[in-house]
């Protein structure tokens, strides 16, 4: 999914606004945004804004300089400075940082195991960051640590999201694979068919793959490579097996995508699922 910028601000007037042009600038591009490349003209955006044309002038004619709107076919569009800005925030990125504060504040989580993983070279799965569970759980990853992707729930998420190429590279020669508990996927071909059920499901999930009496649901992003981080990551929500009835899964399956697609737009996530 990508992120869109046609939401304009709550406020677009001096009645709510302690900076009353600063938010309609901020409107205005939001405006251009969902216009995408098509330009857009002083009367529409006046009209849109609830403004008089010369405000709306004024405030194109001030965005102009700065570099963030620029004149197109008697119209305006976003010009490049919105992509340098862009990309000094992506510079600025923790992506570790994002997640603990995204799961810090994701009221639906809290309380929850969550972690967060990188793809390594092959099939292994780094775990970097983690928000612990108000209850006892059983888990094989640690911080820095590495587990097999076929295992594990961040692994087939982010196994999922790559191009059959890549994919292919990835895989042993053999056709068999690392396992954990007898329940773990052994083969190449097992884990071509969880991954199109991962796909389908826009999340993965580890039934006892990993440890014996835990579940875990994860779903994946692609950081932008200004990040430095060069595949996708995966934030996953772990659980006692004894609780994972299926409406349990569902909810927090919904419930991790959620909080990856937040993560992922702090990020420039090329994609996640919702």
């Amino acid at each position: 999914m990508t992120h869109s910028l046609s939401a304009l601000p709550a406020a677009v007037d001096g009645a709510t606004s302690r900076a009353p042009a600063v938010t309609r600038a901020v409107a205005l591009l939001h405006l251009l945004a969902a216009s995408g490349s098509i330009p857009m003209g002083i009367s529409d955006l006046a009209r849109k804004l609830d403004i008089p044309k010369s405000s709306a002038l004024n405030l194109c004619s001030a965005l102009v300089e700065t570099g963030l709107v620029r004149r197109r076919s008697g119209g305006f569009v976003l010009g490049s400075g919105l992509l340098e800005l862009g990309a000094r925030y992506l510079g600025s990125v923790d992506l570790a940082s994002e997640f603990q504060v995204a799961a810090n504040e994701y009221e639906e989580l809290s309380g929850e195991m969550c972690q967060l993983a990188l793809l390594g070279s092959g099939l292994d799965v780094i775990y970097v960051a983690r928000q612990l569970g108000e209850r006892p759980l059983r888990l094989a990853s640690e911080i820095g640590g590495h587990l097999p992707a076929n295992c594990t729930a961040t692994g087939m998420s982010m196994l999922a999201l790559l191009r059959p190429k890549e994919l292919a590279s990835r895989l042993p020669a053999s056709g068999q694979l690392e396992t954990m508990t007898q329940r773990s996927i052994s083969t190449v071909e097992e884990l071509h068919n969880r991954l199109e059920q991962t796909r389908s499901l826009g999340y993965g999930i580890d039934d006892e793959e990993t440890v014996t009496g835990t579940v875990c649901v994860a779903a994946a992003f692609r950081p932008s490579p200004a990040t430095g981080i060069k595949g996708p990551a995966a934030i996953s929500v772990t659980i006692n097996k004894a609780e994972a009835t299926p409406e349990r899964v569902a909810a927090l399956a919904s419930q991790a995508k959620e909080l990856a697609h937040r993560v992922g737009l702090a990020v420039g996530s090329e994609l996640t699922w919702r």
